[in-house]
């Protein structure tokens, strides 16, 4: 009960947070009951911290891989949409590098940390435009509006008889999804990298770590 607690609080913080769907939220509340392997408290306690952790890499490994694997997929439309994302997005790369390369000159000055900062910082502008390229050519797509599932997520806010549906993070209400049916042939979804495999990889690492 303590671990579901705790957990309760985590999925619920990451949710909020819009880190996470409503799902993933349900399912890291439910490891809270799992994970408990001991009788003793701080030993549970220390899991639950190791698993994070575990977690947290994961999801960066298995995200940046998911989304190169759907780049080189679609290759074709990557290059056009990489090009134009860059190109509209060039006064925050130049600004980017600028920044970055002040902080690598200060890092042979003043300490490498500066160095390594540098270097992420010329990185991000990048990093922004591969994830808003990979999800422009693979994550958004155009479906029938009797298709749609109440927590769906719109891609753009959608106007029907002077009435706004926007876009949230708790996705279509069945209402919402009522009134697109009735006046909607086709809508732009957004889809997320599927999260649920990043739970059994930190789960199956977790338990390699322990026993």
């Amino acid at each position: 009960l303590i671990g579901l607690a705790i957990f309760f609080v985590i999925g619920n913080l990451l949710y909020y947070s819009h880190f996470f769907g409503g799902g993933d939220a349900k399912l890291m509340i439910a490891l809270g009951a799992v994970l408990p392997f001991y009788d003793s408290f701080m030993k549970n306690l220390n899991i639950f911290a190791v698993f994070f952790i575990i977690f947290l890499f994961a999801g960066l490994f298995y995200t940046l891989f998911s989304s190169i694997f759907l780049a080189v997929k679609n290759k074709n439309k990557f290059r056009k949409e990489f090009a134009y994302f860059d190109r509209k997005n060039k006064k925050i790369t130049y600004a980017g590098i600028l920044i970055g390369l002040l902080f690598i000159a200060g890092g042979f000055i003043i300490d490498t940390i500066f160095f390594y900062s540098g270097i992420l910082l010329v990185l991000l502008p990048y990093i922004y435009i591969f994830s808003k390229t990979t999800e422009k050519i693979s994550l958004i797509r155009q479906i029938n509006a009797n298709d749609l599932q109440e927590g769906d997520w719109l891609y753009k806010t959608v106007k029907i008889k002077g009435k706004a549906i926007n876009v949230k993070w708790d996705g279509l209400s069945k209402e919402e999804i009522k009134l697109l049916k009735r006046y909607k042939k086709n809508v732009l979804i957004k889809q997320g990298i599927p999260f649920v495999p990043v739970f059994l990889i930190s789960f199956f690492v977790l338990m390699l770590c322990i026993f």
